[in-house]
């Protein structure tokens, strides 16, 4: 292998990595989705309609709720983010990652949901439990930390 061919293998590594966004330092919620950020899961009898219409009563009550996303190109598969804004950096982030699970003969409707988080301290807890209580409680307005 020559000194050129090698430059021009690391140059096409370089540029791909800034097409993708690798080491720009820019993140998405997707970006948490990963084993070592996992901070607990659940399972959740209902459906994503009704978690979108428990967090859409939660916000006409409280004035702010957790934000609904599909996940592109997806059906079974969605995200219910903080804020709609994107507002927190992504290292203050909390994701809940859903996946609708099809009723069997055994078991009705049910959705499994996977927290992430970069951080996972007092705060944080206190935030992940608000979402929650967002969508299993809409009617109850809870104080979230840093809010």
């Amino acid at each position: 292998m020559t000194f050129k061919t090698l430059v021009g293998m690391v140059m096409v590594g370089l540029l791909a990595a800034c097409a993708t966004g690798e080491g720009s330092g820019e993140r998405s919620p997707q970006d948490l989705i990963r084993p070592q950020y996992l901070r607990s899961d659940t399972l959740l009898f209902s459906t994503f309609p009704e978690i979108q219409m428990a967090l859409f009563k939660h916000e006409r009550l409280c004035g702010q709720a957790p934000h609904f996303q599909m996940k592109e190109g997806e059906a079974s598969y969605a995200m219910v983010l903080e804020d709609k804004e994107g507002g927190r950096a992504w290292q203050d982030t909390i994701v809940f990652d859903l996946a609708w699970l099809e009723p069997s003969l055994r078991q009705e409707t049910r959705t499994k949901l996977e927290v992430y988080s970069f951080k996972y301290n007092r705060d944080v807890k206190q935030r992940i439990k608000a979402m929650l209580d967002a969508i299993e409680h809409p009617e109850t307005c809870s104080e979230v930390p840093g809010e």
